[in-house]
C-alpha cells in the first residue's frame, strides 16, 4: 500500500475511510481514517475548529505514515470492537467508556441549586467508571499505544 509506494498517502487514507463506510461504520478501528480525513480537511483549509497540534502542514507526511504503521499494529492486535471509542481514565487508570453528560462530581450546594433550577447543570465528558473528567481519548498513536499496553496487562 502507501508504505510500500503502491498508493499515495491520500489514496490510502481515502481507501481506508471508504472501507469503514462499507462496514456500515461498524468496524471501529477504521474510524481512524475518517477522523484523519476531517483533520486534514480542517488543516488544509485552516478551519477555525482545527485543534490538533500534533498534526501540522510541516509534519503531515510523517504523521500519516505513523498512523499507517500503527494501524497495521492495531489490525494484528486483538482489540475490542469499540477500541478507538474508548478512553483512558487517568484517575482510575483504566480503559473506559465515557459519556457527555451533566457533571456528576459536584458539591451538595451546586446539586441543591440545580434541583431548584437556580443553576443549570454543567456538561462534561466523564469516565463511566469513576466520574473523572481526566480522560484521554484514543485519537493519537501514543494514546492508542498506551491503551494497547493496558489491554495486555
Amino acid at each position: 500500500m502507501a508504505l510500500e509506494g503502491h498508493l499515495t498517502q491520500n489514496e490510502a487514507i481515502n481507501l481506508l475511510a471508504e472501507i469503514y463506510s462499507c462496514t456500515n461504520y461498524d468496524y471501529g478501528i477504521f474510524s481512524i481514517w475518517t477522523d484523519l480525513l476531517d483533520k486534514l480537511y480542517l488543516l488544509e483549509n485552516e478551519g477555525e475548529y482545527y485543534s490538533h497540534p500534533e498534526l501540522t502542514k510541516a509534519n503531515k507526511s510523517v504523521y500519516i505514515e505513523k498512523q499507517l504503521r500503527h494501524f497495521i499494529v492495531l489490525l494484528n492486535s486483538k482489540v475490542p470492537h469499540d477500541f478507538v471509542h474508548l478512553s483512558i481514565c487517568e484517575e482510575c487508570n483504566k480503559l473506559v467508556k465515557v459519556s457527555w453528560q451533566p457533571k456528576t462530581r459536584i458539591s451538595a450546594f451546586r446539586k441543591f441549586l440545580q434541583i431548584f433550577k437556580f443553576l443549570k447543570p454543567q456538561y462534561c465528558t466523564e469516565c463511566l467508571v469513576c466520574g473523572s473528567t481526566h480522560i484521554v481519548r484514543l485519537q493519537t498513536v501514543e494514546a492508542r499505544e498506551k491503551a494497547l499496553k493496558m489491554l495486555q496487562k
